[in-house]
């Protein structure tokens, strides 16, 4: 994918801005708070339907507004042109058209311009919790398959309104038990497909990973990726299909129903799971270094770019907002290798252009200069 012209309205500082990109490697440069990142904001809300950075749709407005407005122009590796325009304004649901349609919901999108987006905040994919990792995991799903959207919606759906009865009882207010019940028959066989989907990404994701691990480690460490389903099942979830799994998961809500009415709240399901980073033998959240954990990251970023190229048969953009900030110069050196193997449009934000200065050939370089 090859995004040609960007339009941003009232997005934070930016008032109103129209920018044409290069087919290769695009640097962002400018003095900090002049806007840089909310560039890449904007291609993150027309391609996954909100910004990287954990904030609010109302806090993107520009404060002396009530509404932003981006419309995003590209086109496919076959040439075939897409465009998405997106207007959110205050107290309002935010109102998405473009070459799907008109009044398109958040789930029509994702993935039709697949994103790879890698941050310094990222690094709590390998250092943080598992909340973090899992939301690496749906993500990526998320991108690469709709099926997996419309599974993942049904559980959070179930979950917050299984919550919400919980809550209730636990409240001294009367339990509505055959509503407990349906949305608990949901929620189960929703999580069921949910792991099942997830299961078989990181069969599929893993050997990806190890292979861009191999290349910036010089084949020193060995890496793997482990998910743990958070219910009572055998060791090994290959053998186990939909049904089996729906069972599983009946078993464990009969063994936690008397704990949930007490806690009220559900004490199983998906938003529990755990994908563990493996790094020869340890966890990489106990054992790596500093630098490992910034190779890990970068392998799992370029894992995702070519998981999502050769399952979507479309090449994913990337965004790295401020990354080189954080690397030593052997990592940034084999970023830029990578970046130009894969031919990938790129967008990178740097307040000096020295960071990546005589690292990259230049003619394949636009630099667009961030002013206030």
């Amino acid at each position: 994918m090859i995004i040609n012209n960007l339009i941003i309205n009232n997005l934070r500082i930016h008032e109103h801005s129209n920018y044409v990109f290069d087919v290769g490697i695009n640097v962002i440069y400018g003095l900090n708070g002049t806007g840089k990142t909310t560039i890449l904001e904007a291609i993150s809300i027309a391609s996954l339907s909100k910004s990287f950075l954990p904030v609010t749709e109302n806090s993107l407005i520009n404060y002396e507004q009530d509404f932003y407005y981006i419309k995003l122009d590209a086109k496919s590796d076959l040439e075939i042109p897409y465009n998405i325009k997106i207007e959110n304004k205050k107290g309002k649901k935010k109102h998405i058209s473009g070459s799907e349609g008109d009044n398109l919901v958040p789930k029509d999108i994702i993935g039709n311009l697949p994103t790879v987006v890698l941050t310094p905040d990222f690094k709590n994919i390998t250092f943080g919790s598992p909340s973090d990792r899992r939301e690496f995991l749906d993500k990526i799903l998320s991108q690469s398959s709709k099926r997996y959207i419309e599974s993942y919606l049904k559980m959070k759906r179930s979950l917050k309104q299984r919550n919400n009865l919980l809550n209730n009882r636990k409240n001294d207010r009367k339990l509505d038990k055959p509503q407990l019940d349906a949305w608990t028959d949901l929620f189960i066989r929703s999580s069921a497909d949910v792991v099942l989907k997830r299961n078989n990404f990181i069969s599929q994701f893993k050997p990806y990973f190890k292979k861009y691990y191999k290349y910036l480690s010089n084949g020193k460490e060995n890496v793997d990726l482990q998910y743990k389903p958070n219910y009572l099942i055998s060791d090994d979830l290959e053998d186990d299909s939909l049904e089996n799994i729906i069972e599983n998961y009946y078993n464990t809500w009969f063994e936690t129903r008397e704990e949930e009415l007490i806690k009220g709240t559900t004490q199983f399901g998906p938003q529990k799971d755990e994908l563990k980073v493996v790094l020869d033998k340890g966890t990489a959240k106990d054992v790596a270094s500093q630098g490992q954990h910034k190779s890990l990251l970068i392998s799992l970023k370029f894992a995702e770019f070519q998981f999502l190229k050769d399952k979507k048969k479309e090449t994913p953009v990337f965004i790295f907002d401020d990354i080189f900030a954080e690397l030593d110069h052997k990592r940034s050196e084999q970023l830029l290798k990578l970046l130009n193997e894969h031919k990938a449009q790129t967008f990178i934000t740097v307040t000096d252009t020295s960071l990546i200065k005589d690292k990259i050939d230049d003619k394949s370089i636009k630099h667009i200069r961030i002013n206030e």
